[in-house]
C-alpha cells in the first residue's frame, strides 16, 4: 500500500490528478485527468516485489516512469531478482497480448462490412475495408504482416477505445494501395478524407505518439515514398495544457523517416479552437479545398526543409544538396548547380503533342425517364459532372435487375445478356466522384437494409422450425426403430420436410475476398454489386501472380451467365449456377493512364480492363456556382420507387418468355428495333475486323455487344415498358454507346500519351522555377511530384523535351566516388518566355 501511495503521489505530482485507487495488477487503467468523463489519463503499476509502474496523459503525450527504489541502490542479489521479475511481467504482457489479439480477431470475424454507420456518415467518409458490430463501427490495428493485433471500436457519437490489455503501439492501418506518396496521420476519418481527395496510400496510426513507430515501419516497407504526415492541430489541447501533441509528435517523427508535416491550414480568429484535423478542414471547406490546401502545405514544407541547416541526410528525400553521391544513394543521384553551358544559339522549342482527345458530352436522354431529373438534380447540386451520377445509377439498376430477366437480341437463336454492366468514373483527386456515387447507391443500401429487416425475423422463424424439427426427427428415429424390430415397414416414417434456413439479401458488397464474394453470389442468384471506390487498385491486385483464381473469378462474372465452382478442402465443393456481378469504382487519371499503358503493352491483356463498358472521363467544368437548396424529394421518391419495383419484378406480368433449355426469362426486340440492332450489329463487326483500330479499344468494343441489349433492357424495365423492347429504347441505348465509344478512345488515347504527359508537368514545374540548369532524372523523380513519380516515366518525358528543344542533356561526371557519368539538363531560356 505504501508503493501505491508514493506511486499516486508522484501522478499528482507530474500530472495533477490521479485516481482514488492504485491498482498495481500490471495492466492499463484510464482515468480523468480534467472533466469528468475525460479519460485521457493512464497508468500501468506493479504492486510486487520490485514496484514500478509508468503513467501519463495521452492527449498531451506526457509520459513518466517511477520505480520505488533506483536499481543502483539494489544488491547483486536484488538486482538479479529484479531482472527475473521484469523478465516474468514481459512474459504476462506478452500472453495478456496474445489473448487480447485472439478476442479483436475473433470479433473481426463474426463483423459484418460497415455501410451506413453513423460515424462515417458525420465524417462524410466511406467505409474502406472497416466492419461493424452491433452500433460499434471496427477499425483494425494490424502488424507488419497485416495480422490483427487490436480493434478500436467507435460508436456512433465517436469516442474511440481499443480492445482491453491488447498491444497497439507499432499497430496501424492502411487505405488503399501503396503510391509515390504515402501519408501518415493519426485518426481514421482524417486518413479516409485525405485518401478520398488525393488518391494516395493512407495510414491510420492511431495516437500521436505511435507515429514515430509507425513511420519508421512504412520507411523500411517503402524506402522511395514521399511521406507527408497529416498532423492534427491540437490548439485547444495547447491551451489547456501547453502542448500540441499532434503537431509535436509529426515533427518528432518527420526526421527520422525524412518527411514533412502538412497542417490544415485553419483560421483561428473564424474557426476557433474546435477544428483540429484534415476531416474537420474538409467539413469546413469542402473535399477540393481540403485536397488542395493539403497539397500546398506539404509542397511548403518539403522546400522549406532545403538549406535551412538540417542535416543533409534528412533532406535527401526531398531534394539533393549533395555535392556528390553518398554510400546510400543510387548511382549517379546528385545535385549539380552550375553556370548553363551556352554556347550555341537555342532554337525555338516545339510544340509538346498530345492532349486529351475530346469525348462527347453526357445527356439525360441516355437515362430512364425515371431516374432522370433525380441524377440531374444530384449532379446541379454538388456541381459535379452528370456523367459521375448517371453512370453508377445505370450500373446500380443493372444490378438490381441482374438474372431476374433477360434479353434475346436475335430473333431466332439462343444468345441471351443480362442486365449487369461494369463501370467506371475517371476524374481528378477532389472531383467529388466518391460522394457522387455514394449519393447513387443509397436505395440500394436502403432496400438491403430493409431486406436485412426481413431476414433477421426470417431466421428467429428458423430457429424455431428447427428446433421442432429436429424434435420430431429424433421422435420418428425413435418410432422408426421401434417398427422395425416388431418387424413393421418403417420406410416411411422419417418423411419430414427440412425448413430450409433463409438466405441473406446482399445487393451490394465492399472489399470482400472472392471465395467470400462467391459464397455471396451462391445465396443470391440474381446477382450483386461489388462497389470499390479506388478501382485501380482492385485492377493491380488482380495483375499479380498469386491473384490468378481471383482473376480469373472476375473475368468469368462478367457475363453474368457463366457457372463456377470453388473446390476447397475445408469447405468442399460450392457450385453457383451463373455468377453475376456488376461492379463499379473510380479512379484517377494518371492511374488509368498508367494501367492501360501496361495491358496494352501485353502486360495482362486478357480483357479485364476492356470489361468495363461504362468507362467515363468527363471534361471538369471551369465555372463553379453555390447551390444550396433542398434535394428534389419527389424526383428522388420516383427515382427510389424505380429501385424498388425492379426490386420485386415479376418476369411473367411483364411478358417475359421461357424455355426449356434457358432458366432466365427474357424479351426480345420488336421488329423495328431488330432491324435497327442488325444494322448496327453489322457495322459493329465489320469494324473489329477491319484491323483498323488500336488492340485495346478493338477489344474493348467488342464487349459492345452485351454493352447495348444490356442497356436497352435497363431501359426498357426502369420507365416500366412491358412487352418486345421498341425501336425507341433501342435506339437511346445506341446514343450511349456513341457517347460512351469517345470515353473509351480518351481513356486508351492516354495511355499512348504517357511521355507527353510527363514532359508537360516535368515544363510546368520548370516554368514556376522548381528545376533548375544542372537538375538530373534521379533528382527530379526523388520530388516524387503528381503523375512523376515513375522514374522510366521521367525519362521519357526528359527525352521528349529534349527532342523539341525545351531542354538539352549534358554529361555530368560523377564525383570522387567514380561510377557512370550522369545526364544534367540546361535548359533552354526560351522555354520560360
Amino acid at each position: 500500500m505504501i508503493a501505491a501511495d508514493a506511486f499516486r503521489s508522484a501522478m499528482l505530482e507530474k500530472l495533477g490528478a490521479a485516481p482514488c485507487e492504485i491498482i498495481g495488477d500490471g495492466k492499463i487503467h484510464r482515468f480523468a485527468t480534467g472533466k469528468k468523463r475525460d479519460d485521457a489519463g493512464w497508468y500501468q503499476f506493479f504492486d510486487d516485489d520490485f514496484p514500478a509502474g509508468t503513467f501519463g496523459d495521452w492527449r498531451s503525450r506526457q509520459e513518466f516512469k517511477w520505480r520505488m527504489r533506483e536499481t543502483r541502490d539494489l544488491s547483486p542479489a536484488d538486482r538479479e531478482r529484479l531482472r527475473r521479475t521484469a523478465a516474468e511481467r514481459e512474459k504476462r504482457r506478452e500472453r495478456e497480448y496474445q489473448q487480447a489479439a485472439k478476442a479483436a480477431q475473433a470479433r473481426w470475424q463474426k463483423a459484418r462490412p460497415a455501410d451506413q454507420h453513423e460515424y462515417l456518415q458525420k465524417k462524410r467518409v466511406g467505409s474502406h475495408r472497416l466492419r461493424q458490430e452491433s452500433h460499434l463501427l471496427l477499425v483494425p490495428v494490424t502488424s507488419d504482416d497485416e495480422t490483427i493485433i487490436s480493434l478500436q471500436t467507435i460508436p456512433g457519437e465517436g469516442k474511440k477505445l481499443f480492445t482491453p490489455g491488447s498491444r497497439t503501439k507499432g499497430g496501424y492501418f492502411t487505405i488503399g494501395e501503396p503510391t509515390a506518396t504515402i501519408i501518415i496521420g493519426e485518426g481514421y476519418a482524417t486518413l479516409a478524407s485525405l485518401y478520398q481527395a488525393t488518391g494516395f496510400h493512407c495510414v491510420v496510426a492511431f495516437t500521436a505518439s505511435n507515429l514515430k513507430t509507425v513511420s519508421q515501419k512504412i520507411r523500411a516497407k517503402h524506402p522511395q515514398a514521399r511521406i507527408v504526415f497529416a498532423a492534427d492541430d491540437d490548439l485547444k489541447v495547447e491551451k489547456e495544457r501547453g502542448k500540441n501533441p499532434g503537431i509535436e509528435g509529426a515533427k518528432e517523427a518527420a526526421p527520422l523517416v525524412h518527411g514533412v508535416v502538412a497542417v490544415p491550414p485553419f483560421d483561428r480568429n473564424k474557426d476557433g479552437d474546435g477544428p483540429s484535423d484534415w476531416n474537420d478542414y474538409a467539413e469546413r471547406y469542402g473535399e477540393d479545398a481540403m485536397a488542395s490546401a493539403f497539397q500546398t502545405a506539404a509542397d511548403a514544407a518539403a522546400h522549406s526543409t532545403a538549406g535551412n541547416g538540417h542535416d543533409k541526410q534528412d533532406d535527401r528525400e526531398w531534394i539533393a544538396d549533395d555535392e556528390g553521391p553518398t554510400p546510400e544513394e543510387p548511382e549517379g543521384f546528385f545535385h549539380a548547380r552550375g553556370e548553363p553551358a551556352q554556347a550555341f544559339t537555342w532554337p525555338d522549342p516545339q510544340p509538346i503533342p498530345g492532349g486529351l482527345p475530346p469525348v462527347a458530352a453526357f445527356q439525360d436522354d441516355f437515362l430512364p425517364m425515371q431516374l432522370r431529373p433525380w441524377i440531374m438534380d444530384i449532379a446541379e447540386r454538388m456541381q459535379c459532372p452528370p456523367d459521375f451520377v448517371g453512370i453508377p445509377a445505370i450500373v446500380a439498376l443493372g444490378s438490381v435487375i441482374g438474372r431476374r430477366i433477360g434479353i434475346r437480341p436475335q430473333r431466332r437463336s439462343d444468345w441471351i445478356e443480362v442486365a449487369n454492366l461494369w463501370g467506371c468514373i475517371v476524374g481528378r483527386p477532389g472531383a467529388l466522384k466518391s460522394p457522387a456515387m455514394n449519393e447513387v447507391l443509397k436505395p440500394l443500401r436502403r432496400l438491403e437494409s430493409e431486406a436485412r429487416k426481413e431476414h433477421e425475423a426470417a431466421l428467429k422463424t428458423y430457429e424455431k422450425e428447427a428446433a421442432f424439427y429436429k424434435i420430431a426427427k429424433d421422435e420418428a428415429t425413435k418410432a422408426a426403430r421401434k417398427a422395425f424390430k416388431n418387424g413393421c415397414d418403417a420406410s416411411c416414417m422419417g418423411d419430414l420436410a427440412e425448413p430450409e434456413a433463409p438466405q441473406a439479401c446482399r445487393l451490394i458488397t465492399e472489399d470482400t475476398s472472392y471465395e467470400a464474394l462467391g459464397e455471396i453470389l451462391a445465396d443470391n442468384p440474381y446477382g450483386t454489386l461489388a462497389f470499390r471506390d479506388e478501382l485501380v487498385s482492385l485492377l493491380k491486385a488482380l495483375d499479380r501472380e498469386e491473384y490468378a483464381a481471383t482473376r480469373g473469378f472476375y473475368l468469368t462474372a462478367w457475363n453474368g451467365t457463366s457457372g463456377y465452382s470453388f473446390d476447397r478442402i475445408i469447405r468442399g465443393r460450392v457450385h453457383i449456377e451463373a455468377i453475376c456481378l456488376s461492379l463499379l469504382g473510380s479512379t484517377q487519371p494518371g492511374r488509368l493512364a498508367e494501367y492501360i499503358h501496361r495491358a496494352a503493352s501485353g502486360d495482362g491483356d486478357d480483357g479485364l480492363i476492356q470489361r468495363f463498358g461504362l468507362l467515363v472521363w468527363p471534361d471538369q467544368s471551369p465555372q463553379w456556382r453555390d447551390v444550396d437548396r433542398y434535394p428534389d424529394s419527389e424526383a428522388r421518391r420516383a427515382a427510389w420507387d424505380a429501385f424498388s419495383r425492379l426490386n420485386a419484378l415479376d418476369p411473367h406480368a411483364i411478358g417475359a418468355e421461357r424455355d426449356e433449355f434457358e432458366s432466365v426469362p427474357f424479351l426480345h426486340f420488336d421488329a423495328p428495333a431488330q432491324n435497327v440492332f442488325r444494322e448496327w450489329r453489322g457495322d459493329l463487326e465489320r469494324r473489329l475486323r477491319s484491323d483498323e483500330l488500336p488492340n485495346g479499344l478493338e477489344s474493348h468494343l467488342a464487349k459492345y455487344r452485351k454493352l447495348v441489349p444490356s442497356l436497352a433492357l435497363i431501359n426498357h424495365l426502369a420507365d416500366a415498358q412491358t412487352g418486345p423492347i421498341a425501336e425507341t429504347t433501342l435506339c437511346r441505348a445506341l446514343a450511349f454507346a456513341e457517347y460512351l465509344e469517345t470515353h473509351a478512345r480518351r481513356a486508351y488515347g492516354c495511355a499512348g500519351q504517357v511521355e507527353a504527359t510527363a514532359a508537360k508537368l516535368i515544363l510546368a514545374h520548370i516554368r514556376k522555377g522548381e528545376l533548375t540548369d544542372g537538375f538530373t532524372a534521379r533528382e527530379l523523380w526523388r520530388r516524387k511530384w503528381s503523375g512523376l513519380a515513375i522514374l522510366n516515366d521521367v525519362k521519357a518525358g526528359l527525352d521528349l523535351l529534349a527532342d523539341l528543344n525545351w531542354i538539352a542533356p549534358q554529361s555530368k561526371a560523377s564525383g570522387a566516388g567514380g561510377g557512370r557519368p550522369t545526364a544534367a539538363y540546361i535548359i533552354n531560356p526560351k522555354a520560360l518566355q
